[in-house]
Order: structure tokens, then sequence, then C-alpha cells
């Protein structure tokens, strides 16, 4: 259904199953990057034999490439005219080639496998382009079509409180499900293997699922001026509301990609327990998540949606830094209590930071005029991108500088644990910290949305 643009306002209540047909979705994307993010590194290192140094870098290489493939998706995602619509046909691509990509990054040929660290890592370097660019084909349409679905500024809490959900239970699935499964079938190669194929299918039926039930959906029309990828971003980046959204979404996915690629080294390295902490840890964290989202939806209709940004913000980093008091010695139930809470900050984080997003893709709208909610959300998800590929590199080269090896199968002691503190404690603390700093110039409210609306109708295209 396109948007009729005669009207400037809309805010017509979704139904549950249409936020339930969009949000279903998120189940494909996340729960892969979080297999991704958790495992690959660990992976490389662990079973494969390539240096931490290396395989941080890989994958920081590989995603700064594909950052440059957001943008560019969301600007043809935007120009894009098909019976489907402008996003559903890539969204349909793009879940084909990432589920592709994650089986090809742990299931190695055993002659690529045998025949030393640089095959391996061009394998992998190929893998990971061909996940990250289906990661991309799907995600950036995927996102931008929440701005389209509604104005409402409450219904769009609402949209992403379900998106949230299933965030969690993508969570439930790659943190916690994952490492158990390859526990279960011998923690080898193939072990890995296994886990990434059934993640996989899972994934791509989800992502599949959510194409043929959006359909009907309300979308908005091509605009016909066509402005360059570079004047786009130029543009996107004048956007404050949004250029400081991004800022603390880098800050925050920086402490998050920081403290998933340093988790199975702490649980197995540090705090000397099996996989199945991991798993433990995941699943409290899901449980917090999940639990916290009903309060978060109904502070969200009371108090602004950035001023809640800014108090989880605060709040993870206190609750990040005391992963520092975690030892070998410290009971389970004080380890999984510190998860449960973490997760419960982060849901409100995550919740608050989603919703804000189609926020200033219509500021956009009603300050310019034009329909380019495809090019917002692939800077966001350049953005992402950019955050998830820097945490990789910084433990890779801390660990690499620590002197960390696996051979000696011996808890990691001195330097390296150090390093590991660094990167599932400190670094997740600061950029947390940092990012509730960003955001007090962020300005953007329901109120300013409202009078935009009423005071200039937005040009039709």
């Amino acid at each position: 259904m396109v948007l009729d643009e005669s009207r400037p306002f809309q805010e017509s209540r979704l139904s549950w199953r249409l936020i339930a047909a969009w949000s279903v979705g998120t189940i494909g994307p996340v729960t892969l990057l979080y297999v991704v993010n958790y495992a690959f590194m660990f992976f490389m290192t662990d079973l494969l034999g390539v240096s931490a140094a290396i395989a941080g870098s890989l994958i920081f290489a590989v995603r700064i490439f594909d950052i440059f493939v957001d943008p560019l998706m969301g600007v043809i995602s935007d120009r894009t005219v098909s019976r489907m619509g402008r996003r559903r046909p890539w969204m349909l691509g793009g879940s084909f080639l990432s589920a592709a990509g994650c089986i090809a990054l742990f299931t190695l040929p055993t002659s690529i496998a045998v025949a030393g660290p640089l095959v391996v890592a061009a394998w992998s370097l190929a893998a990971l382009v061909l996940y990250f660019v289906g990661y991309s084909m799907f995600n950036v349409p995927y996102m931008a079509m929440p701005a389209e679905m509604t104005d409402s500024y409450g219904e769009r809490t609402r949209l992403m409180g379900a998106r949230v959900f299933f965030v969690a239970l993508s969570g439930l699935l790659g943190v916690s499900v994952a490492p158990l499964l390859v526990q279960y079938f011998g923690k080898g190669r193939f072990a890995y293997s296994l886990t990434s194929m059934l993640m996989a299918a899972l994934s791509l039926g989800a992502m599949v699922l959510c194409v043929i039930t959006t359909g009907k959906a309300r979308a908005t029309a091509r605009t016909i001026v066509r402005v360059s990828m570079h004047e786009q971003l130029r543009l996107a980046v004048g956007n404050k509301p949004f250029a400081t959204l991004i800022f603390a979404k880098l800050l925050l996915l920086l402490a998050m990609s920081s403290s998933t690629t340093s988790m199975f080294y702490f649980a197995t390295h540090v705090l000397n327990r099996s996989l199945s902490t991991v798993s433990q840890f995941g699943l409290l964290q899901t449980i917090g998540m999940l639990l916290s989202l009903p309060l978060w939806v109904r502070l969200g209709k009371r108090w602004s949606k950035h001023h809640l940004f800014m108090v989880c913000c605060g709040l993870n980093s206190v609750l990040l830094l005391s992963w520092l008091l975690a030892t070998p010695s410290e009971p389970t139930i004080w380890l999984l209590l510190r998860s449960f809470v973490i997760g419960g900050t982060s849901g409100g984080a995550l919740l608050m930071g989603q919703s804000l997003l189609p926020d200033t893709m219509e500021y956009d709208y009603r300050r310019t005029g034009m329909r380019r909610e495809g090019a917002f959300s692939g800077a966001y998800s350049m953005v992402e991108k950019a955050g998830f590929a820097v945490g990789p590199l910084i433990i890779g080269l801390l660990l690499s500088n620590a002197g960390y090896g696996v051979k000696s199968g011996a808890p990691a002691e001195g330097a390296t644990a150090f390093a590991v503190y660094m990167g599932v404690a400190v670094i997740p603390a600061v950029a947390s910290a940092l990012a509730m700093l960003v955001f007090r110039g962020y300005g953007l409210t329901e109120r300013t949305l409202r009078e935009m609306a009423a005071d200039a109708p937005a040009p039709t295209s």
C-alpha cells in the first residue's frame, strides 16, 4: 500500500499482525550477526590456528570495505521500482546471500583448513564479503521500512518494541543456543559447521517469511529528485538529530563488539569455565532484556525517548565496568545476575535508539520534502558495521600484544587476562558513558515533529 502524500501526518494504529510480520525478520540478520560476532574470531584463533592480530585485522578490513556497501544499498533501494516495492526485492536476495556466507565462514573444506593460515585467511575473506554484502542487502531496506509504515511517534516505539523482543530471541539463539550446540556436537570444526548451518536455516526462514508477509505494509513512493550518493550522505550528516544518533550508536556498538568478541576468551581463559557458561550468560541477558521491555515501552510513553536512552547508556556503563570484579572463584549466581541486569539496561538502550531512527528520517522529510529512508538506513547500517569492525581489531591487537596463545590450555594470566578484562569491561564501559554524553545534543521531540507537520506540510513527489 503506497502512502497518500496529500495527508501530511498519518497516525493510524498498526495491527499486531503487521507488527509481527515485519519484526520477525529481525531474527535473520541479528541471529547471524550474534553468531559471527561471538564465535568467528574465537573459531579462527582456537580451531584454525590463525593469530589473533590477523583474525582481528581481517574482520576489521572486510567491515571497513562493507561500510561503503550500506549507503550504496540505501540509495539503490530508494530508487528501485518493482512489483514488490522498493525494499522487498533486495531483502529477499540478501536473505539467501547472508545465510550462505555465514555457513561458508564456519565450513572450510579440509584442503583449505590444513593449507596454512594464509589460505584460511583468503577463504575467510571471501566468506566475510559474501556474508556482509548479503547482510546489507537485507538489513538496509528492512530498517528503512518503519519510517514508511507509520508517522506516529508512539507507534514507532510499539513497532520497535516488537523488534527488540525478536532481537532478544535472536540473542538467545546466537549467544546461548549456538554455543550449546557447538559443545553438544563436540566443539571441533564440524561442530561449528553444523551449528552455522542450523542457525543459517532458521535465519533464512525468518527473513523470507518477513518478505512474504509485509507485502501490504504502507510504503512511500520514490521521489523524482535524483541526488548522488555523496550528496545523500552529506545531507544525512547535516541532519543534526540523525548525526547525533549515529555517533552515539557507533559508541554503543563499539562497546557491544568489544564485549561480545571478548566473551568467549573471558569465559574459557579467564573465568576457566566451559562454553556452556557463555550460553548461560546469553540466556540470562536475554531474559533480562525481555522482562524489561514492557517497562521501557511504558516509560517511553511518559518520558522523552532520548532522555531514556541516556539513562540506559549510563546504567549500562556502570554495569559493564562491574565485570572487572568477576574472577574464577566468583559464585556463578553473581555472574548470571550481572548478565541479567545488563540485559535489562541494554534492552532499554536498544529500544530507544531503534525508536528514534525513524523519527530522524521523518524529520529529514519534513525539512526537505525528499523520501530517502533507504539512504538514512544505509548510513545507519554503515555506522553499525564500523562499530562492529573496530571491536575485533582492538581485541585482536590487545591479545596479540599480550602474547595470547592457546596451545598450553592454561587460564589466562597477567597481561593476557588484563587484555581480556579491557575488552569485556573497560572499553565497553567507557564507550557507553561517552554515548550518554554525546546524546545530550540530540534535541528532537514529538512536539517538534508535530509542529513541522502542521506548519509546513512536506511537498509531494
